[in-house]
């Protein structure tokens, strides 16, 4: 595997693009009191590490730390995701909003101006997404063990086989 081969904007931008959308669902699968959204727990810092896999069978290990401000009574979150390899590194903000148990928003790639749009449906222990931008869509899994968060990323119409990412509050 060549650096440069790893680390085009197309596959950078879909990795950020999936890793935003599973960056800002981290926090929905930790149980919150009944009078609080589904994001109600997920404000502050977190820090993780992961995988990501290409359809070539390379792997790199990903480094990830995010901040998140939560509002709306835990229904709203704004996210500052920055991840890195040996490879590469990519920032993402993003927001998104639950109103009932489905969830929408918006996410943008700042070094690299990809974008664009989270949906799916949450419930206090599941997650299921779908990542769209320019070129790609993925679909995503998310579910608690342990205090962490474990998410899967399956994105279609690009090098990146599958995305794991492990983070937890600290």
């Amino acid at each position: 595997m060549t650096r440069t081969s790893f680390t085009g904007a197309r596959i950078a931008g879909t990795l950020a693009g999936t890793l935003a959308a599973a960056a800002l669902l981290l926090g929905a699968s930790a149980t919150p009191s009944l009078a609080e959204g589904p994001f109600a727990s997920f404000a502050g810092n977190w820090t993780g590490t992961g995988m990501v896999s290409t359809t070539g069978g390379a792997k790199e290990r990903l480094r990830c730390r995010a901040h998140y401000d939560v509002g709306g009574g835990g229904n709203t979150l704004s996210q500052n995701l920055t991840c890195a390899s040996d490879s590469y590194k990519f920032n993402v903000v993003a927001d998104v909003q639950a109103e009932g148990g489905n969830i929408s928003g918006n996410w943008s790639e700042t070094s690299r101006s990809a974008n664009g749009k989270i949906s799916g449906t949450i419930t206090p222990t599941q997650v299921s997404a779908y990542v769209s931008g320019l070129g790609f869509t993925a679909r995503m899994g998310i579910a608690a063990r342990g205090g962490k968060q474990s998410i899967t990323i399956s994105p279609t119409g690009t090098d990146i086989a599958n995305v794991s990412v492990t983070m937890s509050k600290g």
